[in-house]
Formats: C-alpha cells, structure tokens, sequence
C-alpha cells in the first residue's frame, strides 16, 4: 500500500503546485493521473519516489 497524507509544494513566488494532496493506494490496484499538458502530473510521483527513497 502506498499512502501520501497532506502534501503540499510551492514554487519560491509561492505558486502552489501540490495542496494539501492525499492519496491512498491498495496492493494490487492499478491507477493513473490523468490532466492536460504541463499540469505537473509527473511531479506526484517524483515527490513520492525521492521522499521514500531516502527515509
């Protein structure tokens, strides 16, 4: 299972990208992010992989 709780990211101007994001994910399920070019769909899932990779 993977679970992310009340995320938040800004830009330095203070421009949010993420706010307050909550995502829970059971084993075994299959999910996709789905939005229009640029939206920053990718960065979801950078965040969760350098914040778990180096805990």
């Amino acid at each position: 299972m993977i679970e992310i709780k009340n995320v938040s990211q800004e830009y330095i101007k203070g421009i949010k990208i993420i706010d307050n994001m909550n995502l829970k994910i059971e084993d075994g399920t299959v999910f996709g992010v789905i939005g229009p070019n640029g939206a920053r769909k990718n960065y979801y899932y950078q965040y969760d992989y350098w914040n778990t990779k180096y805990r």
